[in-house]
């Protein structure tokens, strides 16, 4: 698709006959028309055959009584390729938790298609490593995993002792991982075509708690004689909630069970006005002790 704009002299828009032809790659011309354009503007198709070689071609337009008046413009034509296939990378949790005794086998699936939805059929190479909060990348050795895909996808899993293995020999170990991510990459090569696409998962990230709480707005005074609610949270839930009267000091019994570890919080808020006003308390929870934080 071209669009002409036919001009006089002085830039102004200009009613007239033109000329407009189009010249492959080789210099022969393909196309050659003649029209009058009473709007001064003139917009047509082309349709270049798959038969045509690529390279430059170039169209020019001029006055049909004017062979000085020709203006030209040249477009490169290529063959269309279809892109290959993508490759996408999603974890079984969006996190790692990293507090001793609940690191658990790290999951994820891997998925290429083509784009008009058929399932590649391959190889997966997948490779890990930590990623810091500058982007460097350590690379773990041993953990390298090699895979087939069945009609599209493959599931990998890594276990608690072989990621534990790859840390010592990084002299680390998973409390070191805090505010890191597991960096993941994935090659894929299909069959029997060779063709190769890769992806990488960079937003891994390793956690100390499932969720996180923002009382950076939260005021330290308490509006006399006002109710006040409690809540406990555990993993994103919230697990325990009560209305409290206001008293000179307020005790609350808490059973922790499973269902509470391996954290939660104990959070007591009152409403000036329509605002909340919140606090928190942390308790870490381990097996036959509650620290708090």
């Amino acid at each position: 698709r071209y669009r002409v704009f036919a001009l006089d002299q002085k830039m102004r828009p200009s009613t007239d006959t033109i000329t407009v032809t189009v010249e492959n790659s080789h210099g022969l011309r393909v196309r050659k028309k003649e029209v009058y354009i009473p709007s001064s503007i003139f917009q047509d198709d082309f349709v270049i055959p798959d038969i045509s070689e690529p390279g430059t071609w170039k169209i020019s337009a001029r006055f049909s009584d004017g062979l000085e008046s020709n203006s030209s413009t040249q477009f490169e034509v290529k063959k269309y390729v279809l892109p290959n296939f993508e490759v996408k990378i999603t974890p079984g949790k969006p996190y790692i938790l990293t507090v001793p005794g609940h690191l658990d086998e790290m999951q994820l699936d891997i998925q290429a298609r083509y784009i008009y939805g058929k399932p590649v059929q391959g190889v997966a190479y997948v490779r890990f490593g930590l990623l810091d909060e500058d982007g460097k990348k350590t690379f773990f050795r041993g953990l390298e995993s090699q895979t087939k895909l069945v009609n599209g996808q493959s599931h990998i899993v890594l276990s608690k002792a072989e990621f534990q293995d790859a840390l010592e020999k990084l002299n680390m170990s998973i409390t070191d991982l805090q505010g890191l991510r597991l960096y993941v990459a994935a090659a894929i090569i299909e069959s029997p075509g060779g063709e190769m696409e890769e992806a990488e998962l960079t937003s891994w990230y390793f956690v100390s708690s499932p969720f996180s709480l923002d009382l950076s707005k939260t005021k330290r005074h308490l509006v006399p004689g006002a109710p006040f609610l409690l809540q406990i949270l555990s993993r994103g839930q919230i697990v325990f909630m009560n209305r409290e009267p206001k008293r000179t000091l307020t005790s609350v019994s808490v059973f922790v069970d499973h269902h509470l570890a391996p954290a939660f919080y104990f959070v007591a808020f009152y409403y000036h006005g329509d605002h909340p006003v919140a606090n928190s308390l942390r308790v870490d929870v381990q097996a036959g002790a509650c620290e708090g934080k």
